[in-house]
């Protein structure tokens, strides 16, 4: 029935002229009906969206109940493997650097004993020159951790903004780069357009006045 009623107000509304104050009227009482009709298939369906959302949040808080200990399954074996891994790949560091480490003494010490033997020899430019030159170093390949079956791992880098005023600066300098870095809250640029009624003055905003019609 609503349905049928809803069809036919705006078949209507569509075929009604505004040419006078009197249609103007006219076309403002198909709004009054309009929204009657509105209520009128809320008050319909609220009771089954309530008896559905009620039926909803409780099937979802039997599965969260179900899940609860798989999750925290997930969750105790990533945190394990996750700090041995670190573990395993802060020792994997420390042997590169002590490798480097051994590997540069020794290039030292073969550069001074090159150094000595041409001081021997009477041959003190040589000598300086062998001294003098940056010391060559094999590269340590770094070692990677030990991968993990069905595991991966990945960095998710992250960002904090810890000085706004310092963030707007640099967009202001460079806003190709750092635009995108700054959020523009249209609500609240709207509140104050609303309370000012225009009047404020904000560098870089425009305020101004939209006709809406409403149904009193």
């Amino acid at each position: 029935e609503e349905k049928k009623e809803a069809s036919a107000l705006v078949a209507t509304a569509k075929a009604h002229i505004v040419r006078d104050l009197e249609s103007a009227n006219r076309a403002s009482e198909y709004i009054g009906a309009s929204k009657t009709l509105q209520a009128r298939i809320r008050d319909f369906f609220k009771e089954h969206k309530e008896i559905a959302w009620a039926a909803h949040k409780k099937l979802v808080a039997h599965e969260q109940e179900e899940l609860a200990p798989l999750i925290q399954v997930e969750d105790i074996v990533k945190e394990k493997v996750g700090t041995w891994r670190r573990e395993e790949q802060a020792k994997a560091d420390e042997a590169r650097a002590k490798a480097e480490k051994e590997a540069r003494a020794k290039a030292e010490k073969e550069r001074l004993d090159k150094a000595v033997e041409l001081e021997k020899r009477g041959q003190s430019e040589a000598a300086m020159a062998v001294l003098d030159a940056p010391i060559q170093v094999q590269v340590v390949k770094p070692i990677e951790a030990p991968k993990i079956a069905g595991l991966s791992f990945r960095k998710v880098w992250k960002g904090e903004v810890i000085n706004l005023p310092d963030l707007i600066k640099a967009a202001a300098a460079n806003p190709i780069a750092y635009q995108g870095l700054l959020e523009i809250n249209q609500s609240e640029v709207n509140r104050l357009a609303a309370r000012t009624e225009g009047k404020a003055v904000v560098p870089g905003v425009v305020f101004y006045a939209e006709d809406g019609v409403s149904k009193r």
